[in-house]
């Protein structure tokens, strides 16, 4: 399946750098690889993620066939790896460690409060549109502390990722898949 000509022309009139983002599901898993090619060919920014309440599917397995293509293909065309993200992880800088709610991302309602992420809402009001806000620190798992791809990952949801989950060796291996050389 390829992609509409027309969203690739209108694509083409948007001038970089801006970002793609496109949730994996799997209705959309079978043509990532479309999207793919074409991002690689374009040089586009990209941020892929799963649905943060990932409920197993698509099945783990094809996300992490599907992934490994991804890779490939941007690779195939030099793609410049600084552009990508995948759940949160950032292959352009150290990031640092830890959940970046409340601190590099926010939630904003609609009646302009201030919360670190859209699920701690009941929890940490941290401030208004109208009167600022507080950045509130990055909280680091304990079990993240010594991971081979900290730096990158972030850490991630402490809520919804756990370290030695299924989507935790997802990204450890997507990781190591661009990184590694060709």
């Amino acid at each position: 399946k390829r992609l509409d000509s027309r969203i690739m022309k209108n694509m083409k009139r948007i001038k970089n750098p801006y970002w793609v983002m496109t949730t994996l599901t799997e209705d959309n898993i079978n043509s990532i690889l479309n999207l793919a090619d074409f991002i690689g060919a374009e040089g586009h920014g990209w941020s892929i993620s799963t649905d943060y309440f990932w409920n197993g599917r698509p099945s783990f397995k094809d996300l992490t066939v599907a992934m490994v293509k991804v890779v490939r293909i941007l690779k195939s065309h030099n793609y410049n790896f600084s552009q990508f993200m995948f759940n949160n992880m950032d292959f352009s800088h150290s990031r640092g460690s830890g959940c970046c709610a409340g601190n590099e991302m926010f939630s904003v309602y609609c009646d302009g409060t201030i919360y670190p992420c859209q699920t701690l809402h009941e929890k940490k009001k941290i401030g208004s549109v109208f009167e600022g806000y507080k950045r509130i620190e990055r909280e680091t798992n304990k079990m993240c502390v010594d991971c081979s791809i900290k730096d990158y990952c972030s850490c991630w949801c402490p809520l919804y990722h756990k370290p030695g989950d299924k989507l935790c060796d997802l990204m450890k291996f997507i990781t190591y898949e661009i990184v590694k050389e060709a």
